[in-house]
C-alpha cells in the first residue's frame, strides 16, 4: 500500500519512511518529493529516472525553458544531510551543480558548517538543502509578498550553497505599505547573492530593485551603465514570463507606486505588447494607463478596430485596460482595441464606406499611397505607382467629375517618416491594420482620426490617449456639392 501524499512534503515523506515494504517507501518518498518540486516550479519537466538514492544517477531531472535555451538541473535524494557528508557526494558529483536534497530534518548546527565548509571548497554552484527546508516556500502565494512566487521556482533552478530553513525565512519580504518595505528589499538584494547562483541572484536582485522604485519614485538607480557593471545587461534584460505574471499585476494594483514615466518606461522596456497580451487574464479589470502612456513611442501595433459605443466617454484622462483580450481605450463615442496580434482583432462585416468629402479633412497633410473611390458611375483605384501625389489626384478627380464618392478603403504611412509602415484602413470592418509593425502611438493616432471621422474625438481627448502626435491640421468637411 502506497503512502499518502500530504501537503506538507516533510510530513508526507515522513510517514512513507516509516512504511514496511521498501516499494511503498521509495513510492511515497518519490511521490511527495515530486509534487513538492511540481509546487515550487510549476513551469519546469520533472522526469522520474526510475532511480532511488544512487551515487551517481540522480532521483529526478528538472528541465525548463529560458530566453529560447534549455536548462536543466539534477536532484538527489539523500536520507540526510550526514548521509550525504559521509559519502564524500560535494566532492563525487559537486562538479554538476546538483541539488542534494535530504529527506530527513537535520538537527546539528556543527553538520551545516562541515556541509558549508565542503561547498565552498569542492562544489560552489551545488544546493545542499532538505525537503523540510523547500516546506517554507510551498503553499498559497501572499499577495503581500510577490517576492515570494519568484523565489520559490528560483530554489531548484538556481539556489546554492546549504540552505536551511531560516535561510529561507529571511527570503520572506512581505510589503506592507509601510516603512520596513525599503530596508526589506535591499536586505533580500543582498542575501540573495549569497543563495543563488549568479543569473537567479541578478534576476531577483533586478526585481527588487524594480519593486524599491516603483514604491519610491526614486529612478536614479536605473541609469546605470552597462560599462559600469556587466551583469546590468541581465538587469535590464528582458522580463520573464514568471517576473511579468507577478511584478506587473503587482505594481498596476498598488495605489503608492509611481506614475513616473521614467520607471514604467523602464518597466516596458523588458517587454512589449505581443507579451503582455498573452497574460491578458492577470490584467483584466487593471488600469495599464501609466504602462502604456509611458511605451507608445516605444512600444509596437500591427492592427486596430474602432468600436462605436453610442455614448461619449467619462469625462476623464484616457484609461488604458483589457477589453476582450486586446489592449483598448474609450476616446469620445469610441472604444479604440489595439493589438500586435492580427488574429485578436477581426473587425465587423456590416460597416458603411467612407464619403470622400467627410474624409479628405482628416487625410490632408497626410502620406497617403493608396485610394480606393467608388461612384455611382465609375470606380477608380489611385495608388502611389501611378501618381506622385494620391491625395492631390484624388481631389482632381473629385472636382472633375460630379459623382458621389465613397471610401471602402485608404492606405496611408503611420507617420511623416519615409521608413514608416504602410497602414492599410478598412472602413467596411473598421480595422486598420499596419503592413510591418507601427509604434503604437501612431496607429492608435491614425485608426481613431480615420475610422472615426464621421463622429470625431476631440484633440485633447485623442492626446489624452496617446501623447503628442505628428499633429495633422484638420480641416472642416468640404461643403463641395455631389
Amino acid at each position: 500500500m502506497s503512502a499518502p501524499v500530504l501537503h506538507n512534503a516533510q510530513e508526507a515523506i515522513d510517514a512513507a519512511l516509516s512504511a514496511t515494504r521498501p516499494e511503498d517507501v521509495i513510492e511515497g518518498v518519490k511521490a511527495a518529493v515530486r509534487q513538492e518540486l511540481a509546487e515550487l516550479d510549476p513551469a519546469a519537466e520533472i522526469e522520474d529516472t526510475r532511480y532511488f538514492n544512487h551515487t551517481y544517477v540522480p532521483d529526478f531531472v528538472l528541465t525548463w525553458r529560458e530566453a529560447g535555451r534549455k536548462n536543466r538541473r539534477d536532484v538527489y535524494l539523500r536520507p540526510s544531510l550526514a548521509s550525504t557528508l559521509a559519502a564524500r557526494d560535494l566532492q563525487s558529483i559537486g562538479s554538476t551543480a546538483p541539488v542534494l536534497l535530504a529527506l530527513r530534518r537535520s538537527d546539528s548546527g556543527d553538520l551545516e558548517g562541515e556541509a558549508r565548509r565542503d561547498v565552498v571548497e569542492h562544489a560552489p554552484n551545488a544546493l545542499v538543502t532538505g525537503v523540510g527546508a523547500l516546506d517554507e516556500f510551498t503553499g498559497d502565494d501572499d499577495l503581500d509578498e510577490p517576492l515570494q512566487a519568484l523565489v520559490r521556482p528560483n530554489l531548484v533552478r538556481g539556489g546554492r550553497g546549504v540552505i536551511s530553513g531560516d535561510t529561507l525565512s529571511s527570503l520572506h519580504v512581505p510589503l506592507t505599505g509601510g516603512s520596513d518595505d525599503i530596508p526589506r528589499l535591499e536586505a533580500f538584494g543582498a542575501l540573495v547573492r549569497d543563495v543563488f547562483l549568479p543569473d537567479a541572484a541578478t534576476r531577483l536582485e533586478r526585481a527588487a530593485q524594480i519593486l524599491e522604485v516603483g514604491l519610491t519614485g526614486d529612478v536614479s538607480g536605473l541609469s546605470l551603465s552597462l560599462d559600469d557593471d556587466p551583469a546590468d545587461e541581465l538587469v535590464r534584460g528582458r522580463l520573464s514570463d514568471v517576473e511579468m505574471e507577478v511584478l506587473l499585476p503587482y505594481l498596476l494594483s498598488r495605489a503608492d507606486v509611481t506614475r513616473e514615466p521614467a520607471f514604467w518606461s523602464h518597466v516596458g522596456s523588458m517587454l512589449d505588447l505581443e507579451r503582455l497580451e498573452r497574460m491578458t487574464d492577470s490584467l483584466t479589470g487593471l488600469d495599464l494607463t501609466p504602462l502604456i502612456n509611458a511605451n507608445l513611442s516605444a512600444w509596437a501595433a500591427t492592427r486596430a478596430f474602432l468600436a462605436a459605443t453610442g455614448e461619449a466617454a467619462p469625462a476623464e484622462v484616457a484609461i488604458w485596460r483589457i477589453v476582450g483580450k486586446t489592449l483598448a481605450t474609450r476616446l469620445g463615442e469610441w472604444r479604440l482595441h489595439i493589438t500586435a496580434d492580427n488574429r485578436r482583432l477581426r473587425g465587423r462585416e456590416d460597416s458603411l464606406q467612407a464619403r470622400w468629402d467627410e474624409l479628405a479633412p482628416r487625410l490632408r497633410g497626410r502620406p497617403v499611397t493608396a485610394v480606393a473611390l467608388n461612384g455611382v458611375q465609375r470606380r477608380v483605384n489611385v495608388t502611389a505607382d501611378q501618381a506622385a501625389d494620391v491625395f492631390g489626384d484624388v481631389e482632381a478627380i473629385r472636382t472633375s467629375i460630379r459623382d458621389e464618392f465613397y471610401v471602402p478603403a485608404v492606405s496611408a504611412r503611420s507617420s511623416q517618416d519615409d521608413d514608416a509602415p504602410r497602414v492599410d484602413v478598412d472602413f467596411t470592418r473598421m480595422l486598420a491594420t499596419a503592413a510591418a509593425p507601427a509604434p503604437l502611438r501612431d496607429l492608435a493616432e491614425l485608426a481613431t482620426v480615420l475610422l472615426g471621422h464621421r463622429v470625431p474625438v476631440p484633440e485633447d481627448d485623442l492626446r489624452a490617449a496617446v501623447g503628442d502626435t505628428a499633429q495633422i491640421a484638420i480641416e472642416p468637411p468640404s461643403t463641395a456639392e455631389a
